[in-house]
């Protein structure tokens, strides 16, 4: 194959891979993901310029590569597996250094126009390919006016990539003249057409898509498929289920995908054929769909492709039936928590978290012993969201698992099940050495309000991690323990705002006096965001031993301090109260002035 002709396949690529039928020339499908690009570099030349350097750099640029950047300009034609991004070039590539300032840079000025509009019609498919995005990106109104006289007037090379930068514009204006292209243009132009009408997703263009259905050329036909499925119009659903039933491969693939966009129960017949079909990509499409549109007739079906000899269809079928959340698949899932597959097992575990059938804790239970960590994390979550009180005891087993994110899990259903027997097994695990789990045991206790709970947490405010003592004091607030009083007082002078903060907070919230001397003290504090927390504090308290200290703090430095001070005095009943509010109507920040005014004539 000449480099013309393996160039001209790139530029047709970008709309035929997003279909599925192909894959990207040079490409492989299962191609680990490159490392995320660097921060485009700072560039001082104008747009225009970058545009002329990013052309030059085009006509020197490999085919592939030269749609691999593309891609990161805004327009991705690919399903997974293949990320582009500027990284994933080799350093030679001129194109690459020229790319890489537009993935972030704004292009609204027209001055950028005109040098890329004639490039729509340049000779070189990697220029036209990079000028349509960069013009897809334009915001100026001229881009827009170019890529629509380009494909209204241009040869056909230029009017395939104007669509593209049509499509990426995504306006309803350019339906017209895209359903011009669709019907009277070549393969490759119909097929990128149909491509933009789907990213407008406008109606007004099914009936032409239903129509490219039937086209000879299976680029376009599979083009209007996907695009079906994103305009989600219902008069697509009965062209689709007969694509679905008899066409290519790619063809019953993109009709699969599309059914489930429009999430029609119509659908569902035909998607329960294609469970099926010979191909595995096309039964796990029809599976997916059938998870999107809910119905329960499909409840049976996919009990059944849990059987499938492909794992992803297995794995695709035990997502769905989470989807549909019927009781009636709790027993095949059950069954799928022993496939051979692990990512089967993942799937099923997850599905019967979404079901909550009780009649799913056996099975799930047993997962919990699982060899996969995800899938005994999977059960554990399950079980949190069955809220069973009989799954604590298995749940006890897993806070001492190897892997500590399923000791976290295990920490957050014990959480939900909120019994008595979750507190003792929480508590007994709360002084793990790996700080992750120790807040996660911590966090979960927040939302009891028991007497061992609140012992757990005051124990806490101890622990060598901030983070921990900072939840710790912030989950005693709903505790209101009399004896985390003493405690918290004693983390007032904690090296870590956060802690300090929670613990004024939730002495405000017990409103136990024998905290004012502290919080008092804590008033000197030299951040200013703790003086306003403790000021609030006191004035939850309404402690009068602490009007003279909330006085001299509506002379505070920092407005938010001032305004805390005033809020807490409006609740003083005391002459001394007054004073200082009346002292606050003349205070540079108006929302101070307010506060006192309004607490002022309250009184009255």
């Amino acid at each position: 194959m000449s480099n013309p002709q393996r160039s001209r396949i790139v530029l047709v690529a970008a709309c035929v891979v997003a279909f599925g039928a192909t894959a990207l020339v040079g490409l492989r499908a299962d191609a680990p993901a490159p490392r995320p690009s660097a921060q485009a570099p700072f560039t001082s030349q104008s747009n225009a310029e970058m545009a002329g350097a990013l052309i030059t750099a085009a006509r020197a640029s490999d085919p592939v590569v030269c749609e691999i950047a593309g891609h990161t300009l805004g327009v991705q034609f690919y399903f997974s597996g293949m990320p582009p991004v500027v990284s994933g070039m080799r350093p030679a590539d001129p194109v690459a250094a020229a790319v890489g300032p537009w993935t972030t840079r704004p292009i609204e000025d027209a001055d950028v126009v005109p040098p890329l509009a004639s490039a729509l019609a340049d000779a070189n498919p990697c220029v036209r390919n990079l000028s349509s995005r960069l013009l897809g990106r334009t915001r100026h109104p001229d881009a827009a006016d170019a890529l629509l006289e380009a494909l209204q007037t241009g040869r056909e090379p230029a009017q395939e990539a104007a669509a593209i930068g049509l499509g990426m514009k995504d306006e309803r204006r350019f339906v017209p003249a895209l359903l011009v292209a669709l019907s009277e243009g070549g393969p490759t132009l119909r097929a990128i057409s149909a491509w933009a009408l789907g990213r407008i997703e406008d109606r007004r263009a099914t009936l032409a898509l239903v129509n490219a259905l039937d086209d000879t050329v299976e680029d376009v036909s599979v083009a209007a498929a996907a695009a079906l499925g994103s305009i989600e119009d219902p008069a697509g659903v009965a062209p689709l289920n007969r694509n679905l039933a008899d066409g290519s491969v790619g063809l019953r693939l993109a009709a699969a995908r599309a059914l489930g966009q429009i999430e029609d129960s119509r659908a569902v017949a035909a998607l329960i054929n294609a469970l099926g079909d010979v191909d595995p990509l096309v039964r796990e499409a029809a599976a997916r769909s059938l998870g999107r549109i809910e119905d329960a007739a499909a409840i049976e079906p996919l009990g059944r492709a849990l059987s499938d000899s492909d794992p992803r269809v297995r794995t695709r079928a035990a997502w769905a039936l989470g989807e549909i959340d019927d009781p009636r698949g709790v027993a095949p899932l059950g069954r799928a928590l022993a496939d051979d597959d692990v990512r089967v097992r993942r799937a099923a575990a997850s599905a019967l978290g979404k079901i909550e059938d009780p009649a799913s804790l056996p099975a799930l239970v047993q997962a919990l012993a699982d060899a996969d960590k995800d899938v005994r994390r999977g059960a554990v979550r399950a079980l949190g969201e069955i809220d069973d009180p009989r799954a604590v005891d298995p749940l006890r087993r897993l806070l001492s698992d190897p892997e500590p994110e399923v000791q976290v899990a295990t920490a957050r259903a014990l959480q939900e099940i909120g019994s008595p027997e979750s507190i003792d097994a929480l508590i007994g695990a709360a002084g793990d050495g790996n700080p992750q789990v120790r807040h996660s045991m911590v966090r979960a206790l927040t939302d009891f309000r028991d007497d061992r709970a609140a012992g757990a947490l005051i124990r806490a405010l101890g622990d060598t991690e901030a983070e921990i003592r900072r939840t710790a004091a912030a989950g005693l607030r709903k505790t209101k323990s009399p004896q985390a009083v003493d405690p918290l007082v004693g983390v007032l002078n904690d090296s870590e705002l956060g802690v300090r903060t929670s613990a004024a907070t939730t002495l405000g919230n017990i409103k136990d006096r024998r905290a004012t001397p502290a919080l008092v003290a804590a008033m000197h504090d030299d951040d200013a965001r703790m003086r306003a927390v403790v000021a609030k504090a006191l004035g939850e308290i309404r402690d009068p031993a602490a009007i003279a200290t909330l006085g001299a703090a509506v002379s505070d430095r920092d407005n938010r301090v001032r305004r805390a001070a005033v809020q807490a005095l409006a609740g003083m009943n005391d002459s001394r109260a007054v004073d200082a509010l009346v002292s606050a109507l003349e205070d540079d920040d108006p929302e101070v002035r307010r506060r006192a005014a309004r607490a002022l004539g309250q009184r009255r």
